[in-house]
C-alpha cells in the first residue's frame, strides 16, 4: 500500500514554465478552449449570510437517474479509476447524487455518502473565512500578513492577503521539499512551522507574478487563526459546515489516517486536508458562487480572474461553451472537482480515489457514443 502510495504521489516539480507548472491541486484542463465565452453576471439578489435551513432539493425522475448513474459507470470504468463519486444539483432545488466502484481496499463499495479527501477545493473555504473576515473589518485584503504574522518564518513582510489568495506572494510550493519526509513518516504531525520552515527561496518578489503555491493557503490559516482566536477547524463549522448541513465535511488533522496518512493531512491542512462528499460540496458550490456566503462585491473580487485563469481561491473553468467556476483538488491517491456553471444554474462535483485523473475529461467524456456526465447535466444531449 504504502509502495503505490509513494508512486501515485510523483508529481511534476515546481516552479515549472506557467504554462506546465501542475500542483498538488491544480489539474490540466484537457477539454477547456480558450474561445469560452465571459462569465454572466453572477450578483443578481440572493439571501446572504446567515443561512435560512432551506428543504431538501427534490430528487430527480427515475429515468435521467439511471442514465446518469450509467454515464457514471462509463466514465469511471474508461478512465481507470477504483471509485467515483458524483452529485448534480439544478438551480440549488433539485439533485441528484451517484457513487460507483470500490474503497481503496478494493472490497468495499463507495457509497455515495462515504467522505473522500477533496484536496486544493479545501482553499475555497480557505478563501470564503478570509474574505469574510474582510467584510467584517477584521483584516484588509492589502494588509501585510506580517502585521498579523511577525513570527511566522520565511514571511517576506511586503506580502499583502490578497496576494496569498490569489498565489501572488511569491511564496515557495513546499511540496517538492517535504514530498520524501510525508512518505518516509506517514503518522508524522506536521506543525506549520515546521512545513514553512522547509519551503525554499521566493519564486519572485510580491505581486510581480503568478505561481500556485500550496503555502501561501497554510499561511492564511494561520492568519485566520490569529484574527478570530479559535481553531481554524472550529471557524469553518461555525460559518459554512453547520449552516449549511454540510455533516460530511470536516478538516481533517490526526485523524484522516483511514484515508490518507496524517503526514499529508497536517502539512497541507487549510490548503487541502478538508475531506467531504460530492453532495455537501455541490450544496457549498451553490450557496458559494449563488451569493449566499459572501457579499456582491466580495464575490466579485473573489471570481476576478487573471491570464492564468486564478481569482481569489477560485478558478475559471471552461469546458465548451459553457463557462464554470469552482476549484480542482489532488492529495495523495484523490482527485477532486466542484464547478457551478452560473448561466445554467447547473452545479456539479466529481470526487475520485485516484491521482492525477483528468477530471475535466471525464466529466465531459462521451463513451460509446453515449451523453457525458455533463452532457446530461447541463442538459446538452448527446
Amino acid at each position: 500500500m504504502l509502495l503505490a502510495l509513494a508512486a501515485a504521489l510523483a508529481l511534476a516539480p515546481l516552479p515549472l514554465p506557467r504554462s506546465t507548472a501542475i500542483a498538488p491541486g491544480v489539474q490540466p484542463l484537457t477539454v477547456a478552449v480558450a474561445a469560452a465565452p465571459a462569465l454572466p453576471d453572477l450578483l443578481a439578489a440572493q439571501p446572504r449570510w446567515p443561512h435560512v435551513a432551506a428543504p431538501q432539493p427534490r430528487a430527480l425522475p427515475e429515468k435521467q437517474a439511471t442514465e446518469l448513474q450509467a454515464a457514471l459507470q462509463r466514465a469511471r470504468a474508461a478512465f481507470g479509476v477504483y471509485g467515483a463519486q458524483v452529485a448534480v444539483s439544478w438551480d440549488a432545488s433539485q439533485s441528484w447524487t451517484g457513487a460507483d466502484g470500490v474503497m481503496r481496499d478494493g472490497r468495499t463499495p463507495l457509497s455515495a455518502e462515504q467522505p473522500l479527501v477533496i484536496g486544493s477545493v479545501t482553499k475555497t473555504f480557505t478563501a470564503a473565512l478570509i474574505l469574510q473576515l474582510a467584510e467584517e473589518g477584521r483584516l484588509s485584503l492589502n494588509d501585510p500578513v506580517a502585521r498579523y504574522l511577525p513570527k511566522v518564518p520565511r514571511l517576506t513582510k511586503g506580502i499583502t492577503v490578497r496576494e496569498l489568495l490569489g498565489h501572488t506572494s511569491g511564496l515557495a510550493d513546499f511540496y517538492n521539499p517535504l514530498h520524501d519526509a510525508l512518505i518516509a513518516q506517514p503518522h508524522k504531525v506536521w506543525t506549520p512551522d515546521e512545513v514553512l520552515r522547509r519551503i525554499g527561496p521566493m519564486w519572485f518578489k510580491p505581486g510581480a507574478d503568478w505561481g500556485y503555491s500550496n503555502t501561501n493557503y497554510v499561511v492564511l490559516g494561520l492568519l485566520a487563526e490569529a484574527v478570530t482566536g479559535v481553531p481554524v477547524e472550529a471557524e469553518l463549522a461555525r460559518r459554512f459546515f453547520l449552516p449549511l448541513g454540510l455533516d460530511r465535511t470536516h478538516l481533517v488533522s490526526t485523524d484522516g489516517g483511514k484515508l490518507v496518512d496524517t503526514s499529508w493531512t497536517t502539512s497541507f491542512w487549510t490548503a487541502g486536508a478538508i475531506t467531504s462528499t460530492a453532495s455537501d460540496l455541490v450544496r457549498w458550490g451553490d450557496a458559494l458562487y449563488g451569493g449566499s456566503v459572501l457579499k456582491p462585491a466580495t464575490l466579485r473580487a473573489m471570481l476576478t480572474f487573471n491570464d492564468d485563469d486564478y481569482g481569489l481561491g477560485a478558478r475559471r473553468l471552461p469546458f465548451g461553451k459553457h463557462v464554470g467556476v469552482g476549484h480542482t483538488g489532488l492529495l495523495a491517491t484523490y482527485t477532486a472537482i466542484v464547478v457551478h456553471f452560473p448561466a445554467d444554474g447547473v452545479t456539479v462535483a466529481l470526487l475520485v480515489n485516484r491521482s492525477k485523473v483528468d477530471l475535466p475529461a471525464m466529466l465531459s467524456a462521451r463513451l460509446n457514443s453515449q451523453p457525458s456526465l455533463l452532457d446530461l447535466a447541463l442538459k446538452d444531449g448527446g
